[in-house]
């Protein structure tokens, strides 16, 4: 959309649907934005989660995000673009590079991060 800034885009395995941060143009240091599913074949765009950053799919159900420097988890359904439950806070301090907070999570649930001062 028109005055916003787009972050941190991944693709779901569907290989339709695209996660990313958005945020406004105009957006003060430290904004978080939100986190925005979009898919492709339909154009379908829905916020699953406000004030948050940096989201990534895991295969077990879950989103993985950053608020400020905390890595939170929440479980989502790709199929109807939804969370649920309430979001579980996973690792404090978490180190930030630009939009960058953690670098991975392997198949086996293996989270690569480096940790905050």
């Amino acid at each position: 959309k028109d005055g916003e800034r787009l972050h941190s885009p991944r693709l779901l395995p569907d290989r339709d649907t695209v996660l990313f941060t958005a945020r406004p143009e105009a957006a003060e240091e430290g904004n978080e934005g939100r986190i925005v599913a979009h898919r492709l074949s339909t154009g379908e765009r829905k916020v699953l989660v406000e004030n948050g950053s940096a989201a990534r799919y895991l295969s077990t159900g879950h989103l993985l995000y950053v608020v400020e420097n905390l890595l939170m988890g929440i479980a989502f359904d790709s199929r109807r673009l939804a969370v649920s439950g309430k979001a579980a806070a996973l690792v404090q301090e978490v180190r930030r590079s630009g939009s960058a907070a953690y670098d991975g999570v392997g198949d086996d649930g293996t989270l690569v991060f480096a940790e905050g001062v």
